[in-house]
């Protein structure tokens, strides 16, 4: 008999990246709430991750049993990550690129060896203290950002993401101006795991690859 799934996978799903999903899996299984592979598969569906759910089908059809399961899907999601965001860095090569605080420092990692680069400070935003001693070309302020955020060919910046809709922080949402990124920038989002109160919506009219 499978294990109860939980009503509310999004409760355990803060992010919809690899890591938080593989957390979240991690979690469920170590408390027995999921004890059999058919289980495993149906969280997955359940969380809206059906390639997840189709990787996992495919273990579970061998009768592996599911902490063996799990070790097995850890290790392709991470190579697929890896593969994803290699990708997107070659995509940026000899392009414009804006980072716009706030970013975790190893995100931030993935870009800084890049030569076109520029880091975006917003008001009350100022880069993570381990960067502070880079030599970075940094636009500090919401209105020198929002004079050079057209000029950038790819952007990166973090968001809330649910159901499907991203949400901004406020200062980021000052600078991320849809009306006047040509629609052929590309919108690189790294996931935050939580919402705030003052975050604002952003519109789904530009291409949007997830970090």
């Amino acid at each position: 008999m499978s294990a109860e799934i939980p009503k509310s996978p999004g409760s355990f799903l803060c992010r919809h990246d690899e890591e938080g999903f593989l957390e979240a899996l991690g979690l469920l299984i170590d408390s027995g709430r999921v004890s059999t592979s058919d289980a495993l598969v149906h969280y997955a569906e359940s969380a809206g991750e059906p390639n997840a759910a189709e990787y996992l089908r495919g273990l579970a059809e061998e009768g592996l049993p599911v902490k063996l399961i799990f070790d097995a899907f850890s290790v392709h999601a991470r190579i697929v990550a890896f593969k994803r965001n290699t990708g997107l860095l070659e995509q940026c090569q000899g392009k414009k690129i804006g980072l716009v605080m706030p970013l975790p420092p190893h995100v931030m990692e993935g870009f800084l060896g890049l030569p076109d680069l520029l880091v975006i400070s917003p008001d009350g935003q100022n880069l993570p203290p381990p960067l502070r001693r880079r030599q970075l070309e940094e636009v500090k302020g919401s209105r020198a950002a929002r004079k050079v955020i057209s000029e950038m060919q790819i952007i990166v910046f973090e968001a809330f993401r649910k159901s499907g809709q991203y949400y901004l922080d406020q200062s980021v949402a000052d600078v991320i101006d849809l009306r006047v990124i040509p629609p052929t920038t590309l919108l690189i989002v790294h996931l935050r795991p939580h919402s705030s109160p003052e975050d604002q919506p952003l519109g789904a009219s530009h291409s949007i690859c997830i970090l």
